[in-house]
This record gives structure tokens, sequence and C-alpha cells, in this order.
């Protein structure tokens, strides 16, 4: 977590210092009957997020996995959602 979040940081002050094509997966909102938030590639740029884009095609494998962790993202959603709300 702690690498993720270095790499992350350093992408951002890259993109607020004006270079193109930054790109990250970071979670953002994207509302899909999945879950209201997911990890997406984003186009960062000097005023934040410019492009959220799909992650792509999935493998069999792949979607197997995602089915499996699905429920768990919702419920760590609702935690995150009931915190930033007090509850």
């Amino acid at each position: 977590m702690g690498l993720a979040a270095a790499r992350f940081c350093l992408s951002l002050v890259d993109a607020i210092n004006g270079e193109d094509d930054v790109f990250e997966y970071t979670y953002v909102e994207v509302n899909s009957e999945d879950a209201r938030f997911f990890a997406q590639p984003v186009l960062i740029g000097k005023n934040g997020v410019e492009e959220i884009f799909h992650y792509g095609d999935l493998s069999d494998f792949e979607e197997k996995c995602k089915a499996d962790m699905i429920e768990g993202l919702r419920g760590d959603i609702t935690l995150g959602e009931e915190f930033v709300n007090g509850k």
C-alpha cells in the first residue's frame, strides 16, 4: 500500500508540473452494476482526472476473480461511506 501511495503521489506531482500522459489506476466513482467505485485507469492532468478509461476485457480467470471479490468490495465501499458520513 505504501509503494502504491508513493507512486500515485509522484504521478500527481508529474501531472501538476505539466507532464503529459500521466496514467494511474485509482478508485473512481463509476456507478457500474458491479460497484459504485472501482479501480480504473485514469489520465491525470494539472486539474486532476482528465479522463477515465475502462480496464479492458477480462479473461475467464479474471472474471472469476472479480466475481469472487465484488461482495467484499461493496462491503468496503459501504464502510467507507458510513465513515465519511459519521455513521
